[in-house]
């Protein structure tokens, strides 16, 4: 059996890793705030997980050195560290830089624990929107805004991790999610607030929609995760998405003739503010070559499976 450790266990993603990671033999430790504890078992029960083999880790990762006891006590080689909680990945704390700086600090002191455990890899859960900010920062394309703090934390993030992962020889792998979608999600991103409006038939008004996209579902980016952490080369940033990058426009038109949704789509000619990424910062190469992950569901198999959660919360 193969053991792996996960941050973020209780969230979107992260939960979705976890299942990934008990479907193919893996013992799983989660470090869950101990605020979330109750909510993050009554998930497992919920899915009919198998308990036995999660443990939990009830500290915030502030708690580092209480996390560091209760991991060198478990006395044990972990195939993988999976490092997805985030606060304020999403909301009003995207713009807060407290909040974000706070993150990229929390990583580095997972790194710094690292150096003392007995770890295969390291795999950081980064975001499209680093290309974003490099993008605004250094070509001047696209204008500004509050959220791209969380952009550039991200980035700083990645940054830091690795500096700190070659200075203790250890091996990373960093993870760069387009758009992830699908059961599980229960917040107002983007697919999730479409969805609701289409099924209403709203009005729905959007930017100028020729920007180039990606989603991809979110057992697909799980699996990408297993597959990073198993077969991923060290110092690897890869693109977590369908590969198939088109115009913002194109996927919500089909959103909107997949729920057979007469919403009125508007989309602004200005395309002020709008930051354009080239296909490279969408391509799944790399991640094909190394892992051999091939997406499985596609944009409109996955909406109807994102609908059919949403109906049923």
């Amino acid at each position: 059996m193969k053991h792996a450790v996960i941050t973020g266990a209780n969230g979107f993603v992260g939960f979705a890793v976890l299942k990934e990671l008990l479907s193919n033999d893996y013992q799983i430790y989660a470090i869950i705030r101990p605020v979330s504890c109750t909510s993050f078992i009554n998930k497992i029960k919920a899915s009919c997980l198998d308990e036995r083999r999660i443990t939990i880790i009830p500290y915030d990762l502030h708690d580092i050195d209480r996390i560091k006891e209760c991991l060198l006590s478990i006395n044990t080689h972990f195939d993988a560290f999976y490092h997805l909680a985030w606060n304020g990945s999403a909301g009003t704390k995207r713009s807060d830089l407290k909040v974000q700086l706070d993150n990229i600090q929390l990583t580095g002191n997972i790194l710094d624990m690292l150096a003392k455990l007995d770890v295969g890899c390291f795999v950081g859960a980064g975001s499209i929107m680093e290309d974003e900010a490099l993008n605004m920062a250094y070509k001047g394309l696209g204008k500004t805004n509050p959220n791209y703090i969380y952009s550039s934390a991200k980035l700083e993030s990645h940054l830091v991790s690795k500096i700190k992962a070659q200075s203790y020889g250890i091996d990373i792998r960093w993870a760069k999610i387009t758009n992830a979608f699908g059961e599980g999600d229960n917040t107002g991103r983007f697919i999730n607030t479409m969805i609701r409006k289409m099924m209403k038939d709203e009005e729905c008004c959007f930017s100028k929609g020729d920007q180039l996209y990606d989603f991809i579902y979110i057992t697909d980016a799980a699996r990408a995760f297993r597959l990073i952490g198993e077969k991923g080369c060290n110092l690897s940033a890869y693109n977590l998405g369908s590969g198939k990058a088109d115009q913002l426009k194109s996927f919500i038109y089909k959103m909107r003739d997949t729920i057979k949704s007469e919403s009125v789509l508007k989309f602004n000619p200005d395309n002020t503010g709008i930051c354009y990424l080239d296909e490279s910062s969408f391509s799944i190469d790399s991640l094909n070559h190394d892992t051999g992950f091939e997406p499985e569901v596609k944009f409109e198999d996955g909406i109807v499976k994102a609908i059919a959660y949403l109906k049923q919360q």
